[in-house]
Formats: C-alpha cells, structure tokens, sequence
C-alpha cells in the first residue's frame, strides 16, 4: 500500500472501499461526495466535487470526476480546475506576480509529476471570470517547474489579441531563462486600463536585463 495510507468514512462493499470520505497518503489527499477505493490494485474512481491536494507541490485539482492510482500518482479527471504556487524568484524591475497560477481544462491527465491538459487555459488572473487567458489544444504542465503550449492564443474579457506558436511559462523558484514574459493588465485612476509586457533575457549567470512596455 501507499506510504501513510489513511481512509476515512468509506464502507467496505466485496473487495472495495465506498462511500463519501477522504483517502490520504504521505504525498497526497483526494476527497469526493463517492469514492470507490480497491486496495489490490490502488485505484481510486471518485465523482462529485472531486478534490486532489498535493503537498510536496502544492498543487490543488477539482474536477467533476476522476481515476486516479494512489501509487503510480497517474489519472484521469474531467471538467477541471486547478492551481499551482507561484514560487517566481526574480530581480525587482521584472513583470511578476504572487497570485497562483491557475489553469482550467475539459479533462486533464496526470503523469508522475506532469499534467496534460486537454482544451483548457491558464491564467494568473481569479478564475472563473478572469482578465486574459493563454488559450490553446494542450498544455504540459509541472507544477513548481514550468508550463508549456504549442498553437496558444491571448485572450482579453475572451477578445483573441494575440497567436503564439509556442508558449512557455517558468514556474520554478528561480527560473533564469530568456523568453517573453507573462502579461499584466491592471487600473490606474490617472492612466485608466493598462497593460504591460515585457522581455527578460539571461545574459549569463550574473547579468540579465529586462525590457518592458
């Protein structure tokens, strides 16, 4: 069995564990209104406000529904959405923000450490009504690593502004890599609506400039 393996208000039916309750490990917790729990072979088939909480990454995922097997961390959830900590490390001129990093996707597949979500968005505006979104096919996502999409569009209040052919956003704690940084909108009572985007390039080790409008 998983490390720590700890099962709470399920009622044993044959060979299974089922009911309204809450399965929690060492490395994780999942809670749903029903669980079906088979302990042969570690899979957990959950409906109903299906809530999955990571604790060494910090990401947290709700869904409708979800498959998910509590020793090889694999599954499937459907109708999700979900959260990853925002751990950017970078100097003071550099566009960031504190909020998480919020994704939503019609079904999501988790890999070890990895989802694949599948006709979603990502945004590090509150959802469900968020500024802009990064709308594309497929996202790979590691939380507390990065976040990749390929065919990706920049959406405002849902009006498509711009086309990316590749999409790449750093979610580590001191991600140094040269690329385009995440867009910021925001109100000034002098300025009105504004929007900033910028640059950052990594000379080396050492340097590094941003360049922001």
């Amino acid at each position: 069995l998983p490390k720590g393996l700890r099962i709470a208000a399920l009622t044993r039916v044959g060979a299974n564990l089922r009911g309204a309750g809450v399965i929690e490990t060492t490395e994780m917790k999942i809670s749903a209104d029903e669980i079906d729990f088979n302990s042969d072979t570690d899979w957990a088939y959950a409906r109903g406000h299906v809530r999955l909480e990571h604790f060494a990454t910090g990401d947290i995922v709700n869904s409708d529904r979800a498959e998910y097997n509590l020793r090889t961390e694999e599954g499937k959830f459907w109708n999700l959405t979900g959260t990853a900590p925002a751990k950017l490390m970078t100097n003071p001129g550099t566009l960031s923000t504190t909020n998480p990093f919020y994704f939503q996707a019609l079904w999501a597949e988790r890999i070890k450490n990895r989802y694949i979500l599948h006709k979603g968005f990502v945004t590090d505006c509150k959802i469900p009504k968020p500024w802009w979104i990064f709308q594309a096919p497929t996202f790979d996502i590691i939380p507390g690593e990065r976040a990749i999409a390929r065919r990706s569009i920049l959406r405002v209040h849902n009006i498509p502004i711009l086309y990316f052919p590749y999409y790449y956003r750093p979610l580590g704690r001191n991600p140094r890599q040269s690329g385009f940084l995440t867009p910021e909108f925001g109100h000034s009572s002098f300025y009105g609506f504004i929007y900033g985007a910028g640059y950052y390039w990594a000379v080396n080790p050492s340097y590094d400039m941003t360049g922001v409008l």
